[in-house]
């Protein structure tokens, strides 16, 4: 019905407009438990609202904005844990979207190539090895992001090297 588009949209944009994780404290620190029963309680009203998928991708793209920390140790084994324990196809999808629409607008000199984008992939496979044991499938979204970042290097590249070229 038009009510329940409009209550989708609602509870959507709120997901959206979330940048700490249920479970965060004020110090960062996350509350794994806390946060494992709202996925699952969030998921369970998504089963029983037929919307699964579109759930899971929007907890993936909400985990990926939440979860990410550049200068510390990041994922935690535990963060590990939890994705691979709670984690479907549609939320590692959501997830790995997530992590490409946080990086925002990226602005650079047009020859200048893809270096940045390598530092990424570089960094995205060894994410990937450090999370392999913990979580397989997380392991698979960071390779699955590394490649993406590899080709999009490859692509700056050769941007950069037709305009050096003047075509």
């Amino acid at each position: 019905t038009e009510q329940e588009q409009l209550m989708a949209q609602h509870a959507r944009r709120l997901l959206d407009m979330h940048k700490q994780l249920p479970g965060t404290a004020g110090d960062g620190m996350m509350n794994y438990d806390t946060l494992r029963q709202w996925i699952t309680e969030v998921r369970l009203m998504a089963m029983k609202s037929d919307r699964q998928e579109i759930c899971d991708h929007t907890l993936g793209e909400l985990i990926a904005r939440g979860s990410q920390k550049p200068k510390d140790i990041w994922p935690t084994p535990e963060f590990a844990r939890l994705m691979e324990d709670v984690g479907s196809d549609d939320l590692f999808a959501g997830f790995v979207i997530g992590v490409l629409n946080s990086r925002g607008v990226v602005a650079r000199d047009p020859i200048s190539g893809g270096a940045p984008e390598r530092q990424l992939a570089e960094r995205f496979r060894h994410l990937s090895q450090g999370v392999r044991h913990e979580s397989p499938r997380l392991a698979g979204a960071f390779s699955e992001l590394a490649t993406h970042y590899d080709s999009y290097a490859q692509r700056e590249d050769d941007e950069a090297q037709r305009r050096r070229l003047g075509r």
